[in-house]
């Protein structure tokens, strides 16, 4: 089998069940690690799991341990990318940027203990949820046998409050400098034209400032569950304009240009026309801060049968590392903590807008994210 990280082979059934049987009447091992608060599995030399404790039996919502026996983390957690090639977890291209990964193969070739930070997007009943954890590895000796304790602490919280506060407060600061500072000028002038202008800036900001403080609320309310979907029949045209004319006026886009592209004379139709416009405004807004100044970001609309595609186009091109990761939350592309946009467009266009959101990029086409959601009459 074909691999692109780690090794693909596999421990047979048989064998995994016989060693689970030996740690399974090592009592006092077991007793120990099911006594643990913390995720705990035991892992063959394969990354297979022959042991994992009561924590992560009732994380995943188990009545018994076998469901996961067998199974390597990532298939355990039902991680997006753990499915992508037949050897399975730890290894597909996506795998090598994986700090659960790297931590168990890492600590498998040096006998040492190994923790790494790690963001794992999982795919649970058709939802997508994202953890954030710290994975350690550590290597166990049992009856002469090599495995790996692998332990994974949840960490969301603190990364969640770290990214909210170092965006958030990051954002709103700047914008209300910038208020401060047009209202300054204000007090300072008595030129008609320059009051007239500066007016015209501080609304532009000001229109700025609650955007993101709405935009922060929706995104702690989604990850909750707590939006309710409001459809109304929305003009997909007016509503492109709209948001192009909303970013043309952004602080992002000075010096950069955006065009808008309609390939089609689409019909109103049944949405959520605010989270539509949060997605749309994220990918946007994530491809002016990509594109260098005097650059070009393009936005297309196209209608086909069922769904109509809002794309947003920019010519930068996505590192391999950053498109394996671009939809976990607290990854960003513009430096620590200054993510969460692609994740809300994630969060937002497919649990409650149930459309589909992906991007491609490369060398030849840039880089272009799309959002195709479905032409309802009813809901």
């Amino acid at each position: 089998m074909k691999t692109y990280y780690a090794s693909p082979e596999r421990t047979d059934q048989l064998t995994i069940l016989q060693e689970a049987g030996m740690i399974e009447s090592s009592e006092l091992l077991t007793k120990t690690l099911d006594s643990l608060n913390h995720v705990v599995a035991i892992l063959d030399p394969n990354r297979q799991a022959v042991f994992i404790n009561k924590a992560l039996q009732t994380t995943l919502g188990l009545d018994t341990r076998e469901y996961a026996l067998g199974n390597r983390p990532g298939e355990i957690l039902k991680c997006i990318y753990s499915s992508n090639m037949e050897a399975g977890c730890g290894t597909s291209k996506e795998c090598s940027y994986c700090g659960a990964a790297q931590s168990i193969v890492e600590s498998q070739k040096t006998s040492t203990v190994v923790t790494k930070e790690c963001r794992i997007t999982a795919d649970v009943n058709d939802t997508l949820i994202s953890f954030d954890l710290s994975i350690t590895s550590s290597p166990l000796n049992i009856n002469e046998e090599n495995y790996t304790l692998f332990i994974a602490t949840d960490i969301s919280d603190e990364k969640r409050r770290h990214a909210m506060e170092r965006i958030f407060f990051h954002d709103v600061i700047n914008k209300a400098g910038s208020l401060d500072g047009l209202i300054g000028i204000l007090k300072e002038t008595e030129d008609v034209t320059e009051i007239k202008s500066t007016i015209e800036t501080l609304h532009s900001v000001s229109t700025q400032l609650v955007e993101e403080i709405l935009s922060q609320r929706d995104l702690l309310s989604a990850e909750k569950g707590e939006i309710f979907v409001k459809y109304e029949l929305t003009d997909p045209l007016i509503l492109i304009y709209e948001v192009a004319a909303q970013m043309r006026i952004h602080q992002v886009a000075e010096k950069r240009n955006i065009e808008t592209i309609v390939a089609c004379n689409p019909s109103p139709v049944l949405t959520d026309k605010v989270l539509l416009n949060r997605v749309l405004t994220n990918m946007i807004k994530n491809a002016l801060e990509a594109t260098a100044e005097g650059g070009k970001v393009t936005i297309f609309l196209i209608e086909n049968l069922n769904h109509l595609s809002f794309s947003v186009h920019n010519d930068s091109v996505m590192t391999p590392e950053i498109k394996a990761q671009v939809f976990q939350r607290s990854f960003s592309t513009k430096g620590v903590d200054r993510g969460l946009g692609t994740y809300s467009m994630k969060l937002l266009g497919e649990k409650y807008l149930k459309g589909q959101v992906s991007f491609t990029s490369d060398e030849i086409e840039g880089t272009q994210f799309f959002i195709e959601i479905p032409k309802k009459t009813s809901h």
